[in-house]
């Protein structure tokens, strides 16, 4: 997960992707899903929708923006990952 108004919190997804990966066990099964927050801020926004789903695409992730401040896409996103 990620601030969509922070592009500092966008670049530190890589590295929380490589922690990721060291501390998984080989050939084990997982789903990545890259999480745009704080849609609910668009006049503060740094990180556009296009960017984050390209870097979803670039690490085989998921990809969904949501508000936990407001709920939007919240459900959504938990639906996306059961069904997954």
């Amino acid at each position: 997960m990620y601030d969509v108004t922070s592009q500092k919190s966008f670049n530190h997804l890589k590295q929380r992707l490589i922690e990721f990966e060291q501390n998984i066990d080989e050939g084990q099964h997982v789903i990545k899903m890259v999480v745009g927050n704080k849609i609910d801020k668009d006049e503060k926004r740094v990180i556009d929708y296009q960017t984050g789903q390209l870097f979803a695409n670039s690490i085989g992730a998921q990809f969904i923006e949501v508000s936990c401040l407001t709920g939007q896409n919240v459900v959504c996103c938990m639906k996306q990952l059961l069904t997954l």
